[in-house]
């Protein structure tokens, strides 16, 4: 009985370090194919094509009816975002937080189906515009009963779901990363990507420097892929096992440079993507009063709030939310912050470019 219980033992181990990539599930859908769309001559042309890009993010925390079962802490999520910061600086993309929003319904807490219709669109209108909405469940699944760890709703997107349980490490920038434009490095709509890499424009995730991959097996504790499938030119596939946008969880930590210049290709082409990152180096804000509703403002590198020779108050009374980000804020003299029910938060984002 000893023996056979070390076999079971030795049998979970291997198990755990060869783990097949598909149990990770994203689920996240490939068509229509928008690249087709994108002059790539044109989009790179454009006035300011290769600063740095500063992304709005929201936070949508998922509860229960009667507001129990929150999917996520606020320091939770601030947390993952400073992990979401340090995967994507490299490429000098950065996200801003410009606020946490609560959302009181048991369905889309604990049995979200992404697939569904009416969880969809009992969802989505709570996005806000000009911002990637980051939807946080208990449970996440599809119309198949899978479970899933996170999914874009469509590739480019503004809003996305996670499942806060599942969340491995690198799952997050993953899903962020087909908002921004990117597929998986598998990606098999377009046609099997050959390891020599000679249809790589058109085929896998149309970018050629990320090695064609076959989703296969791989050590998760060092990181090493263990397939032995080939491709129609049999050779041996050899995929980058860290890349952000593939399914080798608990090793994703990086993007290539083709996939940095994908996301800029996306936000200089899509007006709904491009609406989400701050445009605007400086802004002022004078003296505002909020009742109702969410209020931001941002900036890039610098907001100032008040209003010059005035008293700079900013008051949000009832269920009022003013949140304002920036590199670096400035509070001209006489600002007072005033919430009686609401809040009014001002926070700085890490990103040095």
């Amino acid at each position: 009985m000893k023996f056979i219980k070390i076999l079971l033992c030795i049998f979970s181990i291997f198990s755990l370090n060869h783990a097949k990539a598909q149990t990770l599930n994203c689920d996240t859908p490939t068509s229509p194919d928008f690249l087709k769309s994108i002059k790539l001559d044109s989009v790179r042309s454009i006035a300011g094509y290769a600063t740095a890009k500063t992304v709005r993010v929201v936070f949508h925390i998922l509860r229960n009816d009667d507001g129990s079962n929150a999917a996520a802490t606020e320091a939770y999520l601030e947390a993952e975002l400073v992990k979401i910061r340090n995967e994507y600086q490299p490429w000098d993309i950065c996200f801003a937080l410009i606020g946490f929003d609560y959302i009181n319904n048991t369905t889309l807490n604990s049995a979200m189906n992404s697939n569904t219709s009416a969880h969809t669109d009992a969802l989505f209108p709570n996005d806000w515009e000009n911002a990637l909405n980051i939807y946080c469940h208990k449970e996440l699944r599809n119309n198949n009963g899978t479970g899933l760890i996170g999914t874009a709703y469509a590739i480019p997107s503004t809003h996305l779901s996670i499942d806060i349980p599942e969340n491995f490490n690198g799952v997050l920038s993953h899903e962020i990363g087909h908002c921004l434009g990117l597929y998986h490095t598998f990606e098999t709509a377009f046609g099997n990507e050959l390891v020599n890499g000679s249809n790589c424009s058109s085929s896998g995730d149309k970018i050629c420097d990320t090695p064609a991959d076959p989703n296969g097996t791989f050590n998760n504790t060092t990181c090493v892929f263990t397939g032995t499938t080939r491709d129609a030119n049999n050779q041996l596939y050899t995929p980058l096992v860290n890349n952000l946008m593939s399914y080798y969880f608990n090793c994703m930590t990086n993007f290539t440079a083709g996939q940095r210049t994908r996301i800029y290709d996306t936000i200089a082409s899509n007006s709904t993507v491009s609406n989400m990152t701050m445009q605007t180096n400086t802004v002022s804000i004078f003296n505002k009063s909020f009742t109702s509703g969410n209020f931001w403002g941002t900036a890039r590198n610098n907001l100032y709030v008040g209003n010059i020779g005035g008293a700079g108050n900013v008051v949000a009374t009832s269920s009022a939310n003013v949140y304002y980000t920036s590199q670096t804020i400035s509070l001209k003299p006489g600002f007072r912050a005033a919430p009686t029910s609401g809040r009014i938060r001002v926070v700085t984002y890490g990103c040095q470019f």
